[in-house]
């Protein structure tokens, strides 16, 4: 019954066909990237690459008809992964630390790929990694 209702939201949605995979490290300082901007349909992993176990759970949902979710413990190197739906808690955190929390968007991305050496103004610093 579950899975025929998420099955059925994907199909609603019509963003199935674009699914992609995204991936959200768990670290000692936190998350990255804090915010994974996403769609309906896309898997997210959560990598779990602290020095110590983490559990990374949803925050509490306000609405009765939204998905908690819970990764259980991850051991330094395990993954988790999740399937975005409509009704999924777009906001999470660990165990360890519930001041760091990340995020999922449906926004658009700040920045677009198609960023260009013309875009950078004279005495712009450039790092390189």
């Amino acid at each position: 019954m579950k899975r025929a209702l998420i099955a059925a939201l994907f199909v609603m949605s019509g963003q199935v066909a674009h699914a992609e995979f995204n991936e959200v490290l768990i670290t000692d300082l936190g998350f990255f990237p804090m915010i994974s901007y996403i769609n309906v349909g896309d898997t997210v992993t959560f990598n779990n690459q602290a020095t110590t176990v983490r559990t990374v759970s949803s925050l509490e949902a306000a609405n009765e008809d939204i998905l908690e979710w819970t990764s259980g413990e991850l051991e330094h190197g395990e993954s988790f992964s999740i399937i975005v739906t409509p009704l999924t808690v777009m906001e999470f955190h660990t165990a360890v630390d519930m001041a760091d929390i990340g995020s999922f968007s449906f926004d658009e991305p700040p920045f677009e790929d198609d960023f260009e050496a013309d875009d950078i103004s004279e005495g712009d610093e450039i790092i390189v990694e």
